[in-house]
């Protein structure tokens, strides 16, 4: 499925599933405070058990999650989307519907549905679409038939179980398949708890992960697989990237990127999507860099473009179409990596640096003043040089270059 642009006429998809979720009982969010007191006057017990749990795990204590009483009833369960869920899934909405387009007539499977709010929102949006909404706790999947019953939707199919199981069925190839926060709340190891590695367990061959060897078995042929979750380093997501590559999945660096919410506290919260495809013929893993670089765009969107979201979009969607320099400098005895780039998108110039703990930096302006930032490419370049660092850079679209006055081959 390739992306397609949205058409003007049509009112935004965050909009449109907003009103989707006000419209069944799903509540406009509101500061954390004011939540928590309207949870304890509507739901008493529930409530309590409910807020326990969350500054119990606020606190660092061990404790499970009460599925029993997160899903116990579609009115609790909406109470907590309007807070927890409903602006995390309505960005991926908006940004998944800008990337797939048309849906009619799709086979889509929702990974861990929790609530089932985006697959029954997917639903509506599209009758002649079928979904699955597979959850491996009962409890979840009973919330989501509740939610497709009162939504009157015939095309909402819930299944109770693992994907093993679900596969074991023989039911379905799926043409899309979603997962939003599943993963990283379920990787237990060190090397996802912890946060930084050390240098040693930087961008390592991974082995294949079975969870992932059935999503590749669940795709069809053309069929993508966009995984939303809360990695919390460009490390980590780096190392998530490879374990589903090592088990048959293909990155889409280009379309893959982080999307950006507000939280109860009013602060932005980033989660980054990984856009995967099967990969039947073992084309090469995706280069570290392009990783690194598709992790870091959202804060590079909130950090220096503003909130302009077409600009930002400009901006990126010119990777690997309009770089006219890309330059990588490796720090062995550190395992760091410095990715710098410099492009155009139509009159807009843009430089961008990062690194691979976070690090980042850009710079755009009018294509015609990109002369100007080109003292500071090669002064980086020369001080990377002087620390140790393994430097090389590519230069594309000569007459791109001459025609902006750029020379990043001439000596400093």
């Amino acid at each position: 499925m390739k992306p397609v642009k949205k058409p003007s006429n049509r009112k935004p998809v965050r909009q449109v599933f907003s009103q989707f979720c006000l419209g069944h009982g799903v509540p406009k969010q509101t500061n954390n405070a004011a939540f928590e007191k309207r949870l304890n006057i509507k739901f008493k017990d529930m409530a309590k058990r409910y807020l326990d749990y969350v500054h119990a795990k606020a606190e660092g204590s061990p404790v499970e999650e009460p599925y029993s009483v997160v899903y116990s009833s579609l009115e609790f369960s909406n109470a907590l989307a309007g807070q927890l869920d409903a602006g995390r899934l309505g960005v991926f909405a908006e940004w998944l519907l800008g990337q797939v387009g048309d849906l009619s007539g799709k086979m889509i499977v929702d990974i861990g549905c929790g609530n089932g709010l985006l697959a029954c929102f997917l639903a509506k949006q599209f009758p002649d679409a079928q979904v699955v909404a597979l959850d491996i706790n009962m409890d979840a999947t009973l919330v989501t038939d509740a939610r497709a019953i009162g939504l009157k939707l015939d095309n909402v199919h819930t299944f109770t179980g693992s994907l093993d199981s679900f596969l074991k069925a023989g039911l379905v190839k799926a043409d899309l398949v979603i997962a939003s926060q599943v993963y990283a709340t379920s990787m237990t190891t060190d090397v996802f708890s912890k946060g930084l590695m050390t240098p040693d367990e930087r961008d390592q061959p991974q082995q294949p992960l079975a969870d992932m060897q059935l999503v590749d078995e669940l795709l069809a042929d053309d069929g993508v697989f966009y995984s939303q979750d809360s990695w919390g380093y460009g490390e980590t997501f780096c190392r998530w990237v490879r374990i589903c590559e090592a088990s048959g999945l293909r990155f889409l660096a280009h379309r893959s990127k982080g999307l950006t919410y507000t939280d109860g506290n009013g602060l932005p919260q980033t989660h980054p999507v990984a856009v995967f495809m099967k990969n039947p013929t073992n084309l090469a893993p995706a280069r570290r860099e392009d990783i690194i670089a598709a992790y870091g765009r959202a804060k590079m969107e909130i950090v220096r473009i503003e909130g302009n979201e077409s600009l930002a979009d400009m901006v990126f969607s010119a990777w690997d179409k309009t770089d006219v320099y890309v330059g990588k400098a490796v720090l062995e005895k550190y395992d760091v990596t410095f990715i710098t780039r410099v492009g155009v998108a139509g009159g807009i110039g843009y430089y961008y640096a990062c690194n691979d703990a976070g690090w980042q930096l850009l710079h755009y302006g009018p294509s015609v003043r990109l002369n100007e930032l080109l003292d500071a490419v090669k002064t980086a370049r020369a001080q990377y040089a002087r620390d140790g660092a393994k430097v090389s850079w590519e230069v594309s679209h000569p007459g791109i270059c001459a025609s902006l006055g750029l020379d990043f081959d001439a000596e400093d």
